[in-house]
C-alpha cells in the first residue's frame, strides 16, 4: 500500500469531483453548466501554473523526485494522459446536459439549420458588431510569426489567392459573447456560437480568395512566474516586467478541434514548439468556461443558479459598532454571514474622527472594491493608513499593482511584502482614540478581503478588541514592515518562523496524552495537505492511537485507513455549491486554547515560504460554534466524498445532511441561537 499520493494527481482527483457535481441530476441546469465551467477554469489554471512549473524543471534537466518518487517528466506524462480522459468525460457530460436543456427550450443551433430571415439578421449582426473587431494576421516569410495569446480561440485559415497558397491567423475576440442569440422568448432560447458565425462569413474577411480549410485551436502558456528578487531595488517594476513575459510563455497545451487541416497544424506546432504529448484533440466548442454564461428561456427556473442571501448580524447594527466589539468577540462565517460587515466597518473607520490609523494586509482584492475606496478616503482625511499589498498574488499581480499605486497617490503607506516571502495572512488593525485612551480593534480571517469571492468561498473570521490580540497585531505589522525581527507574541502564531513548530507541538501533545492513557483527537479542515513532515507526523499520531478527522477539500498527499500507517485517520472532501476555504485546527489536549483558525494550509509553501497567521478562538460560545460547524460538515452525506486507502474517493449517498443547504437556510439571532439549532440537528443524527 502506498504511503503518499502525488500532489498533481491528487489535484486532478479534486477537479474530477468538481466534474461529478456537473453530473448531479438533482441540480438545476444552470448549476450543472456552472460546474462544467468551473472544471474548465480550474484545469486552465492548473495547466498554466503546475504543468508550467514541471515543464520548467524538465527543460532544466532537473531529475529530482516528489514524495512519491516521481520525476517531473513522469508527473507530466501522468497529467497529460489523465487530463485527456477527464476532458473527454467533460465533453460527454456537456452534451448530455445540452440534450436535457434542449427539452427545456435551449438550443445551440447550426447555422445551416436556420431560416433565411434568421441568417440575414445574424449577417447584419456580424457586420455591425463583430466584423469591425476582427483582424486577420498573415503568416509568411516576410512577417514575424504573430503572438498567439494565451487561452484564446483562433482560426488558422488556409486560403488561395490567385496562384498563391497563404495562411492567416484569426483571433476570436474574448471581449465578445460566445453565444449569439437567434431567438429568445419565455419558452425558447436559441443561439449560435460566435466562432460558427465568424466562420460562416470568412469571405467578408478574405474577399476574392478561396477558403481551403479552417482549423480551430487554443493554446495554454506557462504562467508560472520565476522571479529573482535578489538585488531587485524595485519589486513593483520587477513584477511589471515579468508579467510581460507571461504573454510569451512556453506553450504547455495545444487544443484543437477535430477535423483540422493536418498540414496547417503541423506548421503551427513547429512554430510554437509544441510537444506531441501537449496536443489535445477536442470536440467543438473549445473552451467550455463559457458554459457559466448559458441562459435558458426567460423565466425558466431550470436554468437558474442556486441563489443565497447572506445574513446581516444584528450585533453590528447597533449605533456604536466599537462598543459592540469591545463587549464581545464577533464571529463571521461567509458566505452565510454578509461580507458587507467588513466593508461597512472599514468605511465607518475611514470617516470616524476618532480613528487614528488603519493597518491591513491585502492579498486578492476585487475590482471596484469598497475597502480600497475607504482606505483611500481615510488617507485623504489624514489618518495613518498602512497597507501591505501582496504583489505576488498569482493572476492578481496587475490588479494589486494598480491598487498599490492608487493608495500611494493619496498618501497611504504601501508595503510590497517581505523579500522572498509571500504575505498570505488576512488581518487588519484599527487604532481609535476613546476619551483620551487608545483602543485597538483587530480582524483576523481565513479568507481574502474580496467581496466577489466572499459570495462563493466559505471563510471564518473574528473581530476582537482583546488587548493581547491587539498587542500581537501591532507586533505583527511591525514585523512585516521590517522593524521587528522575530517578535514574541501572546496569541498569534505566524509563519514561517513559528507556525510549523506550533502545529507539531500540538500534535505531540495529543500523542503524549494517549501515551498517558487519555483520549487524544485531532480535527483539521484545510484546502490542501501535502507537506511530507506534517503527513508523517499525523501518521505517527495515528499509530500512537490519536483519532484524526481531516476535511481536505483539494490536494491530499496523506493516505488514510492503511494498517500500521493511518488506521486512525479518516479523510473527507466536500465539493458543493460553495468552495470550502476556511482552515480549522482543533486539538483535544492543547492548553490554554483548543480551537484555532488560520490562513495556512498544510503545504510546505504555507509553512516555510509564506507569512501566515494561526489564531485561537478564545470566546467559549464562538469556540463551540466552530466545533459544531466542523461536526455538521463532517456528517454531511450529500456532498462529501470519503478518501479510500487506495487514494480514490467514494461519494456518500445518504442525502440526509446537506451542510451547505443547512447553513444557508439557518436563521439565527446570535451565536447561542446558532449553536442550539446545530446541536438539535446533530442530536437528530445520533438518534
Amino acid at each position: 500500500m502506498k504511503r503518499y499520493d502525488n500532489r498533481e494527481l491528487s489535484w486532478l482527483k479534486f477537479n474530477q469531483r468538481v466534474l461529478e457535481e456537473a453530473a448531479d441530476q438533482s441540480l438545476s441546469l444552470g448549476d450543472r453548466f456552472k460546474f462544467i465551467s468551473i472544471f474548465s477554469s480550474n484545469l486552465d489554471e492548473f495547466i498554466m501554473v503546475r504543468v508550467g512549473s514541471l515543464t520548467d524543471l524538465v527543460d532544466a534537466g532537473n531529475q529530482s523526485t516528489d514524495l512519491t518518487g516521481r520525476t517531473a517528466d513522469q508527473q507530466l506524462n501522468d497529467i497529460y494522459s489523465k487530463t485527456k480522459v477527464m476532458v473527454t468525460q467533460q465533453y460527454h457530460l456537456f452534451e448530455e446536459i445540452m440534450a436535457q436543456a434542449e427539452q427545456k427550450g435551449l438550443k445551440l443551433e447550426q447555422l445551416s439549420d436556420l431560416k433565411k430571415s434568421e441568417k440575414e439578421k445574424l449577417y447584419h449582426r456580424f457586420m455591425s458588431d463583430i466584423y469591425p473587431v476582427l483582424t486577420p494576421l498573415a503568416i509568411d516569410g516576410h512577417r514575424p510569426f504573430p503572438l498567439i495569446a494565451n487561452q484564446t480561440i483562433y482560426f488558422a485559415v488556409s486560403i488561395t489567392r490567385g496562384k498563391d497558397k497563404l495562411l492567416s491567423i484569426l483571433q476570436i475576440p474574448g471581449i465578445l459573447p460566445r453565444l449569439i442569440p437567434v431567438q429568445q422568448t419565455t419558452k425558447v432560447a436559441r443561439y449560435v456560437y460566435l466562432e460558427d458565425l465568424i466562420e460562416e462569413h470568412l469571405e467578408v474577411i478574405f474577399p476574392n480568395m478561396t477558403i481551403d480549410s479552417v482549423s480551430r485551436f487554443r493554446i495554454t502558456r506557462n504562467a508560472d512566474l520565476a522571479l529573482d528578487e535578489e538585488g531587485a531595488e524595485d519589486l513593483l517594476r520587477l513584477i511589471e516586467t515579468t508579467l510581460q513575459q507571461r504573454r510569451w510563455g512556453q506553450v504547455v497545451r495545444f487544443e484543437l478541434v477535430k477535423g483540422y487541416d493536418k498540414g496547417v497544424i503541423e506548421q503551427l506546432i513547429s512554430s510554437l514548439q509544441v510537444k506531441p504529448e501537449q496536443l489535445m484533440e477536442m470536440k467543438n466548442p473549445l473552451d467550455l468556461t463559457f458554459a457559466l454564461s448559458i441562459q435558458g428561456p426567460e423565466g425558466n427556473s431550470d436554468f437558474r443558479n442556486a441563489g443565497h442571501e447572506p445574513k446581516k448580524l444584528k450585533i453590528l447594527d447597533r449605533r456604536s459598532i466599537w462598543q459592540a466589539i469591545k463587549t464581545k468577540d464577533v464571529f463571521f462565517h461567509v458566505p452565510y454571514d454578509s461580507f458587507e460587515h467588513f466593508e461597512d466597518l472599514i468605511e465607518q473607520a475611514s470617516q470616524d474622527p476618532e480613528v487614528l490609523a488603519i493597518k491591513m494586509t491585502l492579498y486578492r482584492v476585487n475590482n471596484d472594491s469598497r475597502i480600497i475606496k475607504s482606505l483611500k478616503s481615510a488617507a485623504q482625511r489624514g489618518k495613518q493608513v498602512t497597507v501591505l499589498v501582496e504583489l505576488l498574488a498569482r493572476f492578481d499581480e496587475e490588479s494589486n499593482i494598480h491598487w498599490a499605486r492608487e493608495l500611494e497617490q493619496v498618501g497611504a503607506n504601501v508595503m510590497y511584502g517581505v523579500p522572498f516571502l509571500k504575505t498570505h495572512s488576512k488581518i487588519f488593525l484599527i487604532v481609535r482614540r476613546e476619551r483620551g485612551v487608545i483602543r485597538r480593534y483587530v480582524h483576523l480571517g481565513t479568507g481574502n478581503y474580496n467581496s466577489k469571492t466572499a459570495k462563493i468561498y466559505t471563510d471564518m473570521s473574528l473581530l476582537t478588541a482583546r488587548e493581547d490580540f491587539a498587542a500581537d497585531a501591532t507586533a505583527f505589522f511591525n514585523y512585516i514592515s521590517g522593524y521587528a525581527d522575530n517578535p514574541t507574541m501572546n496569541r498569534l502564531v505566524y509563519a514561517p518562523d513559528r507556525l510549523r513548530d506550533r502545529i507539531s507541538l500540538l500534535i505531540d501533545r495529543e500523542i503524549e496524552a494517549v501515551n498517558q492513557g487519555k483520549h487524544g483527537a485531532i480535527d483539521i479542515k484545510v484546502n490542501s495537505l501535502i507537506d511530507q513532515k506534517m503527513i508523517d507526523h499525523l501518521y505517527q499520531a495515528s499509530n500512537a492511537g490519536v483519532h484524526i478527522r481531516l476535511i481536505v477539500r483539494g490536494i491530499c498527499g496523506l493516505i488514510p485507513g492503511v494498517k500500521q500507517q493511518s488506521e486512525n485517520i479518516a479523510v473527507h472532501s466536500i465539493v458543493g455549491e460553495f468552495l470550502e476555504h476556511e482552515r480549522i485546527y482543533m486539538f483535544v489536549n492543547s492548553e490554554p486554547d483548543q480551537v484555532f483558525l488560520s490562513s495556512a494550509d498544510l503545504m510546505s509553501r504555507n509553512l516555510d515560504r509564506r507569512i501566515e497567521l494561526l489564531f485561537p478562538i478564545v470566546d467559549p460560545e464562538i469556540e463551540k460554534r466552530v466545533r459544531l460547524t466542523f461536526e455538521l460538515l463532517w456528517h454531511d452525506d450529500t456532498k462529501t466524498r470519503i478518501m479510500q486507502p487506495d487514494g480514490s474517493y467514494q461519494l456518500l449517498t445518504g442525502n440526509t445532511i446537506h451542510a451547505h443547504d443547512i447553513l444557508q437556510k439557518l436563521h439565527y439571532r446570535d451565536v447561542n441561537d446558532f449553536n442550539q439549532q446545530i446541536e438539535g440537528i446533530l442530536d437528530g443524527i445520533s438518534h
